[in-house]
């Protein structure tokens, strides 16, 4: 009987031990997915802010231009 309880008991411990780990792994899944949503956004951004340079450029190229060509 006693073999049996100590049994139990190391099971239970395992299990718990169990529960930690994917806690832990989960909360550092988590941090991971937020840095990469961070990144996308950081990045999405930058190419926002580049297209609407070009934009700016090009459009201040034909006004620059427009007279000239006339």
């Amino acid at each position: 009987m006693d073999e049996q309880k100590s049994a139990v008991t190391k099971a239970q411990d395992m299990l718990q031990q169990e529960k930690a780990a994917h806690s832990l792994e989960l909360t550092e899944a988590q941090k991971h997915e937020e840095a990469a949503k961070r990144a996308l956004n950081t990045e999405q951004q930058c190419v926002a802010d580049v297209s609407d340079s070009v934009t700016w450029a090009c459009s201040s190229k034909i006004l620059f231009f427009s007279p000239l060509i006339q």
